[in-house]
Parts: C-alpha cells; structure tokens; sequence
C-alpha cells in the first residue's frame, strides 16, 4: 500500500517584527589629547617639568582649539602648574600642564608666561621750524623776479606783486610744492610761490658783479735809488768846521 504522507505538529503564525522607532543619533564627544608621553632617551620630544609659573599674556582659544577640546583659557596673573615643554613637531612652541585656580589641565602657548615685547615709544612729531625767514632767488635766473599768486596752483591768477632777487620772506606754510610767503618790506604783501625759488640765508651766495671791474693795468714796480756811498772821515770833518 502506498504510504500516506504524515502531518506534523502545527505552529502558531509569526508576526512580523514591529517597525523601528526613529531616533536621533548622539555623536561623541571630540577626543581630548592626552598629556604627552614620558621622555624617551633615544628620540627626545619634549621638557618634563614641574613648575608653577605666573601667566604674563593671555591666551584664548582658537574656534578649531575649543571644539577640539584640550587647551586651556588663562589671563594675565593666573598660576599655572606646568608639566611639559614641547620640543618637537607640533608641540613646539606649546606647553602642557594644569591651572591652580580650578585644576583644569591642557595645552597652551608657552608665550603666555614670557613677557610681552616691549613697545617702542612712538617718536613725537618734530617741531615745526615755521614760520621761518628765508631768501627768495630763482636758480634759472638769479636777477629775475618771482610774482605771488593768491593759491597754490600755477593756474591762479597772480597778483601784482613782485619779490626781487635777494629778497627776504617770512615763510607760513608748505604745501607740496608751494610756500605761503609775506614779504618783509614796506609793502607786507602775501601770497604764494615755489619752494625751490626759496633758499636758507646761510646757503645763498651774494650774485657775482654784472661787470667786471676797470682794469687798471700792470702794476710798474717801483724804482729803487742806489745807496750813496760813504764819504771819508777828513772830508765830513771839513764839512762840519765849514
């Protein structure tokens, strides 16, 4: 006969697994740097120290430093317990150790307990040697005269007044190439002409003569009489018994 086939024992459904609940992922904390490792004798890295040293100039961390974690805030007159001088690669330059205040330990720059560089004293404006006397003569033509114009600009309309050679001025005021004058004479006029038409006293040479004085010809030497000779004793007696 052929076999029939056998049931086996019956189950109970399984149900799909319940749909997952949406959660919001935590990240993890940035990592903090670990206190640098202890000197190696072969491959020197850095300093250990142990010292409590007085913070000279603040430090703040940067953005990227205080999301990274690991460095520490100090101001002027915090105490610091310093552990470790970087010597080598990144940490040059860099310190490790701890602020007495509250314990907080991290990196920060060792600048911060040196000094700050002293600052040059800013040098005070020299005084003004204005106003000052000084002599008019123009060195493309020492005998010509200068006119006074009411502005510094060449295109200004100059005034009737007229500086000889020689003359004295009293200068005001510079301004790029032009100086503000008032003539020293009866007439007190003002106004303005180029600089380079103005030299110091001590600098200008008296103009040369426009003409040459006479010449009186050779000079004739003068002609010297011969000594007359000594007469005999007989004869200055007889001369004085005359």
């Amino acid at each position: 006969p052929t076999p029939q086939p056998t049931t086996g024992p019956s189950y109970p459904a399984v149900s799909p697994p319940p749909p997952a609940i949406p959660c919001r992922t935590v990240q993890a904390a940035p990592p903090v740097p670990s206190p640098p490792a202890a000197l190696e004798e072969d491959k020197p890295a850095g300093i250990i120290t142990d010292t409590i040293e007085t913070v000279l100039q603040p430090y703040v961390p940067t953005a990227e430093h205080r999301e990274e974690g690991g460095y520490i805030p100090l101001a002027v007159g915090d105490k610091v317990h310093v552990k470790w001088h970087g010597q080598e690669g990144e940490e040059i330059g860099w310190g490790y150790g701890a602020r007495v205040l509250d314990n907080q330990d991290g990196w920060f720059p060792l600048f911060t307990l040196e000094p700050p560089p002293a600052v040059a004293p800013v040098p005070e404006p020299p005084q003004s040697a204005l106003p000052k006397v000084m002599l008019h003569r123009r060195t493309d033509n020492p005998s010509t005269h200068s006119m006074l114009r009411p502005s510094p600009n060449r295109n200004s309309t100059p005034n009737s007044d007229l500086i000889g050679p020689l003359a004295r001025v009293l200068v005001y005021e510079l301004v790029e190439t032009w100086a503000l004058v008032r003539m020293l004479d009866a007439s007190n006029a003002a106004g303005w002409i180029s600089q380079s038409y103005l030299h110091e006293e001590a600098h200008v040479r008296p103009p040369l003569p426009a003409t040459p004085p006479p010449d009186s010809g050779p000079v004739q030497p003068q002609q010297q009489q011969p000594p007359q000779a000594a007469q005999p004793a007989q004869q200055q007696q007889q001369q004085q018994q005359q």
